[in-house]
């Protein structure tokens, strides 16, 4: 009785779990299947300086491990003679070619291979009776598998294999703070499935590392039920734009407005356009104002030190987007100029040496001769960003186009005639001197996770979150 008692609850209990609720609302109405989908996730690796040369798993959740390799469909196949099923803790060395693996409790090698001319070694944990395997590595807990395989360097590289959604409950709360809203820790869920999704094989024997390169991944160090119930509440849902999977970019707070992807990158992809974000700017970001000032001696050793051939800055003409993010700067000596676009607008000023950076698109940079002053039409509503496409009509009743100089231009005022300091598109900032003023952090393309977190806080909905920062998308 007692095991057919045992058989109907490992047969019935998995799905009315999945049917229970772990933190409030319910799963998607359009979830589909969740997609048995295996991850290989890069723990040390030589891209970023973290291979090593020894290693350890324990078994947290476990009893000892079987060897094997993960085949091409990325299935584990076990070896059929070689395995650790009382070994609850190894230590896995490299040496050339040749990764070795010891019992750390007897000192006994368990098994040994040459990665050079077999697949990867793949390290899978024994679980118990209705048990999901966690297994330390270090000083980290995860799910899943692992595989090692020596490097030329002489070190070796480690790569957890598990499914997406056990990814994913390592993503969420390393990306966004376990403890916000619901509704957006599930965007950020939908965003980090379809990113990884979208860069499979992207690094060859692996899809994605675990740090800011990619997603950062932390395994189940700070894993909750909140976050975990945000990915399985969107479990085997993907955002989608004319039935292909999106790329779902996103960063930390755009300080006011997104922008289109090819206004940062190369392509412009339908779903990634900018928009004034009503939202972002509601909330505590802690990026909500920066600002520097930059001397021109210091711009011109900027400029030097990455390998710019320029004399002492003399101006900066700088351009903006359609949704005032910036999108070039041109800098000159009078005799050389150097224009910076896009992405590398944002990033050319940064200076670890004088401790001074730009920490996302959403920046303005103007003489710090006089204080910038705003241009607007009819309204404060209206503001002016371009001065380069405006004209005047003169007192002959003659139209001609306004010219600034040093962006300097005169406008009649009710107390007379001023001249102000335009800080708009294409206005030529001169001095000895320049200040750089913004607002949000990262490249201010797709979600704005402190956005997403303001939204969630008006009572919107996961689905309302994405379809709000990623244009015409569907969600299945």
């Amino acid at each position: 009785m007692r095991r057919k008692l045992h058989r109907l609850l490992r047969t019935v209990l998995p799905t009315l779990l999945s049917a229970m609720l772990l933190i409030g609302g319910t799963p998607y109405a359009g979830a589909s299947s969740p997609l048995n989908t295996t991850i290989r996730v890069a723990l040390r690796h030589a891209g970023n300086g973290t291979d090593v040369s020894s290693a350890s798993l324990v078994n947290y959740v476990g009893h000892g491990f079987y060897f094997g390799y993960f085949d091409s469909s990325r299935n584990f196949v076990k070896n059929s003679v070689e395995t650790a099923v009382g070994a609850t803790s190894l230590d896995i060395t490299v040496s050339g070619s040749t990764i070795t693996v010891t019992n750390r409790q007897t000192s006994q090698m368990l098994y040994q291979i040459d990665t050079n001319t077999n697949y990867p070694l793949a390290i899978m944990p024994i679980p118990g009776p209705g048990e999901k395997c966690v297994t330390w590595l270090g000083s980290v807990k995860y799910y899943g598998a692992f595989e090692f395989s020596a490097l030329s360097n002489g070190y070796m590289q480690v790569v957890n294999v598990l499914n997406i959604d056990d990814y994913l409950k390592g993503v969420v709360p390393e990306e966004m703070m376990p403890y916000w809203p619901l509704e957006a820790l599930k965007a950020q869920a939908m965003c980090a499935r379809n990113y990884v999704m979208t860069h499979l094989n992207s690094h060859g024997s692996f899809d994605v590392c675990n740090t800011t390169c990619c997603q950062v991944y932390g395994g189940l160090t700070k894993a909750s039920a909140a976050t975990d119930a945000a990915v399985d509440q969107t479990s085997g849902l993907f955002i989608r734009f004319n039935g292909e999977l999106c790329q779902t970019y996103y960063h930390s707070s755009n300080g006011g407005a997104t922008e289109s992807s090819c206004n940062i990158w190369v392509t412009q992809l339908p779903y990634l356009t900018g928009r004034i974000d009503e939202y972002d700017t509601t909330i505590y970001t802690g990026f909500d104002n920066w600002s520097y000032t930059y001397t021109a001696d210091e711009i011109t050793d900027i400029l030097n030190t990455k390998g710019y051939s320029i004399g002492t800055i003399t101006s900066v003409v700088p351009t903006y987007t359609a949704t005032g993010n910036m999108y070039s700067m041109t800098f000159s000596d009078g005799n050389v100029s150097l224009t910076f676009s896009k992405s590398a607008a944002r990033s050319i000023l940064d200076s670890s040496r004088y401790g001074k950076y730009t920490y996302s698109q959403r920046f303005r940079i103007s003489s710090a001769l006089s204080s910038p002053t705003g241009l607007y039409i009819n309204s404060g509503a209206n503001s002016l960003d371009n001065i380069n496409s405006v004209y005047a009509v003169g007192g002959a009743g003659d139209i001609s186009k306004v010219k600034t100089g040093g962006g300097n231009i005169s406008v009649l005022t009710g107390s007379g005639l001023k001249t102000v300091n335009a800080s708009g598109s294409g206005v030529v900032q001169t001095g000895s001197s320049f200040v750089v003023t913004g607002s949000g952090w990262g490249h201010n393309v797709g979600m704005s996770q402190y956005g997403a977190k303001a939204m969630a806080q008006a009572g919107k909905t996961f689905d309302e979150i994405i379809k709000y920062y990623f244009s015409g998308v569907s969600i299945g």
